[in-house]
């Protein structure tokens, strides 16, 4: 696999006085044209490294990509991996996605624990802000991760974009929860330190709360329509109760307890609720068709 310079093209930003000393370069994920980068930038996130490389995207609907980028998420997994080919050779890697914006609340001292943290201990990788189940680690003011649902900041160390490049790309749909979910040694800092929106996209019409994959959510059918209402539920409660589709603010209540996420907590009972809502309805319009049926084989 080489450099696809058809479908994308790099910008260069350069900072005197990183956040992250160690962690000397940064890649942007972002489209060809995307006003988000502007949010991103106004945050401080291009502060964080020395070396920001900015790789815009044209997109699998402009340029010609592999027969399975078929979506916007397929499309974002294949940015990926060009960063994976690009970043040979360069230490740990902090990727970030454009609707990433660094929180108020960071400090550069929670930047430079977090720093120290990844220059001298083993990882997986290492996220600025998870949206996953955590746990407690020995090690003080890191985490560990039993799941991770977000990949907007995340440093990634050489050896983990050497085994994105080694899987099979086609079985991927979802870089975090189809790649990342599947490490051990994934780590957050004790609080957030960069957030993103939460916002219905074309993206997002891809998440999948039962993990169906791209092929099967185009096959569509009930199981699709109650997984994409799942999804919608998700997003809605992120937005109610964390205020997540306005302000990063609420990412900070995310993480108010260390052991078990909260978020995910809340986000468990109201799925389980939902699911239980779905089942009922899909039963009684099952029922329903059923009865017309049979009422048009007896007229």
């Amino acid at each position: 696999m080489d450099c696809d310079a058809e479908c994308y093209t790099l910008e260069t930003r350069r900072c005197a006085d990183p956040l992250l000393r160690s962690v000397h370069t940064a890649f942007v994920l972002t489209m060809t044209d995307d006003a988000r980068l502007d949010a991103l930038a106004r945050s401080g996130a291009l502060r964080l490294c020395a070396r920001t490389f900015v790789q815009h995207n044209r997109g699998f609907r402009r340029c010609r990509k592999p027969e399975f980028v078929q979506s916007t998420s397929t499309d974002l997994v294949h940015a990926y991996c060009e960063v994976a080919l690009r970043a040979r050779g360069m230490g740990n890697v902090l990727i970030l996605e454009d609707d990433a914006e660094v929180l108020a609340a960071a400090t550069r001292a929670d930047f430079a624990e977090v720093d120290a943290f990844v220059a001298h201990r083993a990882f997986d990788f290492y996220t600025l802000g998870s949206a996953g189940r955590q746990r407690p680690s020995p090690h003080k003011g890191h985490l560990r991760l039993a799941y991770t649902g977000a990949s907007h900041a995340i440093i990634w160390p050489e050896a983990t974009r050497a085994r994105l490049l080694e899987v099979y790309m086609p079985r991927l749909t979802h870089i975090d929860s189809d790649f990342l979910a599947m490490l051990p040694l994934a780590y957050t800092f004790r609080d957030p330190l960069v957030g993103q929106l939460f916002l219905r996209t074309e993206n997002s019409h891809t998440w999948s709360a039962m993990g169906l994959g791209q092929a099967r959510q185009a096959r569509g059918g009930p199981v699709v329509w109650v997984d994409r209402r799942l999804v919608g539920l998700h997003l809605w409660w992120l937005g109610v109760r964390y205020g997540l589709d306005r302000d990063t603010s609420g990412w900070a209540i995310i993480y108010r307890n260390e052991c078990c996420n909260a978020a995910i907590v809340d986000y468990g009972a109201s799925t389980a609720l939902c699911t239980a809502l779905m089942g009922v309805a899909l039963a009684l319009a099952t029922g329903v068709l059923h009865s017309k049926r049979a009422t048009k084989h007896i007229g």
